[in-house]
């Protein structure tokens, strides 16, 4: 029984944290920006949304550097509003800095493949490396089911003209991209440790488990006396 229990505690421990690979990415979210400017020029970030299954909502957070950007507003895609959606871009202070709070709801739900959203910004300042940076904040399925555990966010570089918007499926060109070798490169989620991963009731049953096993060595060492 006591070598039991240890195997169980064991495999528990392997399971909460080691991290866990996600197979595959039901979203793929890729943003795209001028990696270098002068003050004085107008920039875009494009927002790239394809996947294997429509977005309901959609929360992402774009930080920028205020000492060289002033952002000046933002453009969606035909896709995004004839999918009936709901959208916010809201300018605010984080972690000292500044960033863009990115939120979408469609009742029916987006699902197509290229620019979504296009963030417009001034250049205050000269740059040679990538001012911006998105992250991640939430997305859910048509179901209403959270996928961001298997959602990948990336940077990708700007060739060429840069990339066309969507038309009105929300489809477009992407240019000539490769992808970005800096330090924005990836803001992946592609791994979870299993306490992100498991389901709570999952976690439920296990602890009533493990309890009935500790519960059962007591009893047994008290019979035993």
């Amino acid at each position: 029984m006591k070598k039991t229990i240890k195997l169980s505690l064991a495999a528990l421990c392997l399971i909460f944290l080691f991290p866990q690979i996600v197979w595959g990415a039901d979203i793929n979210i890729t943003y795209r920006t001028e990696e270098a400017a002068k003050a004085g020029d107008k920039i875009n970030v494009e927002i790239d949304i394809s996947g294997s299954k429509p977005v309901t909502t959609l929360g992402l957070r774009l930080n920028y550097d205020s000492d060289k950007l002033t952002f000046e507003g933002e453009s969606w895609s035909e896709g995004i509003k004839s999918a009936n959606a709901m959208t916010l871009v809201s300018d605010v202070e984080n972690d000292g800095g500044k960033a863009l709070n990115i939120s979408m709801i469609s009742d029916v739900g987006y699902q197509g493949s290229g620019t979504v959203v296009t963030l417009a910004f001034s250049v205050k300042g000269d740059y040679s490396d990538v001012p911006v940076e998105l992250q991640l904040r939430d997305v859910t399925d048509k179901d209403m089911q959270d996928v961001s555990e298997s959602t990948n966010v990336s940077y990708q570089k700007q060739g060429g003209s840069g990339a066309v918007p969507g038309n009105g499926n929300g489809n477009g060109d992407s240019g000539n991209q490769g992808s970005h070798t800096g330090d924005k490169a990836q803001t992946s989620k592609a791994y979870k440790t299993g306490i992100d991963i498991l389901d709570f009731k999952v976690l439920f049953l296990g602890g009533i488990c493990l309890a009935v096993g500790c519960s059962c060595v007591i009893i047994k060492r008290k019979l035993s006396r």
